[in-house]
């Protein structure tokens, strides 16, 4: 029985492990194509790798730059693509493809390139279900890059099953089961005691001494070509997000994969003009490590940990303890997003909300 995993990052990579494992299997392969700056793609892919053989020890993959699948995705792929694909993946036959939602398309892709394989999908981020009609797709670029990538060829067939950690707010359309939130602590605990000694030594030194707590961002402005937010207006609803909470006196502060530099300085200095000290992770290794992994590396545990964030990560990160600030709020929204993106911003948010609300039900006992 042959199993990959495609893995669109490092916390995707984790919850497929997770949901494996809570059925006593493991993986043969994983596909990684995370997004990234085009000079980053090697570290990040590299990073993953080091992530999968503590995960599942011996397991390899491969790693395929996304920008790569735009040559393939929106048409049929000839006998010989298939089968040169299926070589770079490394597995010419495959039982089982484990996805995060099953219908992005990537994912269409492998499906076509492992026709009889059954579909299971583990969920997205740390294992969140993600409905196919989200709002929260319409703003991740989905819809603008990938639009003349969509075509007969690549519409979405149904998964044939699911194991999600966290369940989302809507019952998935095919049958699922969830899966046990100590799984997924344990992979991070795992993960932690891996992480390169030196830069959490650094880090530790950083947050030694001082009340902190973490800022975690969004890919906003960087979505659809700025239609829904731009940069400036992005830095300043950051700004007005935090002026309206108790804040510590210090924000340590994880760059997404694909923040710009320009972004980061900008934030880094709205957070101080509110009096508040900046901590920026640095180092280029933990930049793609979950975020989860790198604080229970700094902390026993997380609990009544101040995060604040505008992303799904709230999700997992209140499941481990943390005491979560979601979401900018209607009316930061108003003033900041564009008339395009107030509206859809103000669906993601309640949507956010309601996986917060919900979370990942009986497999979770604190929520």
């Amino acid at each position: 029985m042959r199993r990959l995993i495609d893995c669109p990052g490092s916390a995707q990579l984790v919850a497929a492990i997770a949901a494996l494992r809570s059925q006593g299997l493991q993986a043969d392969r994983y596909c990684f194509s995370g997004w990234a700056p085009r000079d980053r793609f090697a570290a990040f892919s590299a990073e993953v790798a080091r992530m999968a053989t503590q995960l599942q020890p011996g397991l390899t993959g491969s790693a395929i730059a996304p920008e790569r699948f735009t040559s393939w995705l929106g048409r049929s792929l000839s006998a010989l693509e298939q089968q040169q694909l299926r070589q770079e993946i490394g597995l010419e036959t495959v039982d089982e493809l484990w996805l995060a939602t099953g219908w992005r398309p990537k994912e269409q892709l492998l499906r076509q390139l492992y026709p009889t394989a059954r579909c299971l999908c583990y969920g997205d981020g740390l294992g969140v279900y993600v409905a196919a009609d989200s709002v929260l797709q319409q703003r991740r670029g989905w819809r603008s890059r990938l639009r003349s990538w969509w075509s007969p060829a690549t519409k979405p067939l149904p998964a044939d099953g699911g194991h999600f950690i966290f369940s989302g707010d809507r019952q998935p359309p095919f049958p699922s089961q969830p899966v046990p939130l100590s799984d997924l602590e344990d992979y991070l605990h795992t993960l932690a005691n891996a992480l390169p000694t030196q830069a959490i030594a650094s880090l530790r030194q950083l947050t030694a001494q001082r009340e902190w707590g973490v800022l975690l961002t969004a890919n906003l402005s960087e979505q659809a070509d700025g239609a829904y937010i731009s940069l400036t207006a992005e830095i300043e609803a950051y700004r007005q997000f935090l002026a309206d909470q108790s804040l510590p006196s210090a924000l340590l502060l994880k760059p997404h994969p694909r923040d710009s530099a320009t972004k980061l300085q900008q934030l880094t200095t709205a957070i101080a003009d509110l009096g508040v000290e900046p901590l920026v992770l640095q180092d280029s290794q933990l930049a793609f490590w979950p975020i989860e992994v790198i604080l229970l590396s700094l902390l026993p545990d997380l609990q009544g940990l101040p995060v604040f964030t505008v992303s799904s990560a709230a999700v997992p990160l209140q499941a481990l303890g943390a005491d979560v600030q979601l979401g900018f709020g209607a009316a930061i929204v108003r003033r900041q997003f564009t008339r395009k993106g107030q509206r859809l911003r103000r669906h993601e948010e309640q949507q956010l909300q309601r996986w917060l609300q919900v979370g990942n039900g009986a497999s979770n006992p604190r929520l």
